[in-house]
């Protein structure tokens, strides 16, 4: 499946190409509205209708503005919160909100001595600061209203609600992602090294050999005389049999029978020697064994017939289906390369698995 689908890309390869150009610049076009609408809270839906009750709320009574809660400790083991003391350092340390406009009031235990200012255990106390923005514009105010609170010396406070809890979590998602990417990108680079070697060390590898037409796969009958358009045959009619032996055949062996070799992802090598070569032959004997053996290779050794042929123009040939590689003496590195490159892809062989 996964082969037929890349030779289709491959075939479509213009049009796939720019289909891709036609998806990304679409996704570009949506991309670039993407941060009127997104918010540290998530996507604003301003035409929904949690919109249109959270509107009417704010507009009729008040509501939808955020607050947020300073909570002070003392610096002394057993201090008293109620304390006047205590009152009085968190009046000062909340006088710099006072003038900030954005800033509607302070509320607190000194303000309307409501208990439920105060901690449990009586050692801590907090105030609620309301404000005059939304939750998602309390967000950028955080730093401002933060460094605006200073609470005099023996004092500390913490601050939380809707903005800082926002904004916290925010500055620790992007320390985490900063350190998620010190140890994945480097695996990444690894990866992308890896693998665009690979790329490049095919596209600088020149390939081996050239197309052929392919001719009909007919099957005739056995023995009977075949001609075809190709010298020599890398497709077309054959015999109903195949051969079941690989490795060099120096009796020779019919073309009607290894062109049928062929439709079943085999490679056939030939050497044009009417008159013998016995030192092309021992060449040829001693590469064999070193041949890429293919997926379904026979006893474990390479699925190539080395046979002699003597009806071509040059003094070796490699043929696979629909392939052809020419040259002039036996070269160990084409040969290899293209016996790598066409074996188990005939047209009986699906995903490299070949009958």
């Amino acid at each position: 499946m996964f082969s037929r689908w890349g030779a289709f890309v491959y075939r479509s390869r213009r049009a796939v190409a720019l289909l891709a150009i036609v998806v990304a610049v679409a996704a570009l076009s949506l991309a670039s509205q993407a941060s009127s609408a997104l918010s540290s809270g998530g996507w604003l839906d301003l035409s929904s209708e949690s919109a249109d009750v959270s509107a009417r709320l704010d507009t009729e009574y008040g509501a939808g503005k955020s607050a947020l809660i300073a909570v002070f400790r003392s610096g002394q083991a057993g201090a008293d919160a109620t304390s006047a003391a205590f009152q009085g350092a968190i009046a000062t340390a909340v006088t710099g909100l006072q003038d900030d406009p954005r800033v509607t009031g302070v509320v607190g235990y000194g303000d309307t001595g409501d208990a439920r200012f105060i901690s449990r255990s009586g050692d801590a106390a907090y105030v609620l600061v309301q404000l005059d923005l939304t939750d998602e514009d309390s967000v950028a105010a955080v730093d401002d209203l933060r460094a605006a609170i200073a609470p005099p010396a023996g004092y500390a406070y913490q601050l939380t609600g809707y903005g800082p809890i926002t904004r916290d979590s925010a500055t620790q998602s992007e320390e985490d992602l900063q350190k998620a990417e010190t140890v994945s990108l480097p695996i990444a680079a690894l990866v992308l090294i890896l693998v665009t070697s690979g790329v490049f060390t095919s596209l600088l590898t020149p390939s081996v050999g050239q197309t052929v037409p392919i001719e009909a796969a007919d099957h005739v009958p056995e023995n009977s005389q075949i001609t075809w358009k190709n010298r020599p045959p890398s497709s077309g009619p054959h015999y109903p049999v195949w051969s079941q032996n690989y490795g060099v055949l120096e009796q020779g062996l019919a073309p009607g029978y290894w062109v049928h070799n062929l439709e079943h992802g085999a490679v056939a090598v030939l050497y044009n020697c009417p008159d013998g070569c016995p030192d092309i032959v021992q060449q040829l004997k001693d590469l064999y064994p070193n041949l890429p053996k293919g997926r379904n290779s026979r006893g474990g050794q390479p699925r190539v017939l080395i046979v002699p042929y003597t009806d071509m123009d040059t003094k070796i040939a490699a043929v696979a289906w629909g392939w052809l590689l020419k040259l002039d003496s036996v070269d160990a590195d084409k040969l290899t390369r293209f016996v790598e490159a066409r074996i188990d892809r005939g047209p009986e062989c699906q995903n490299l698995a070949c009958p």
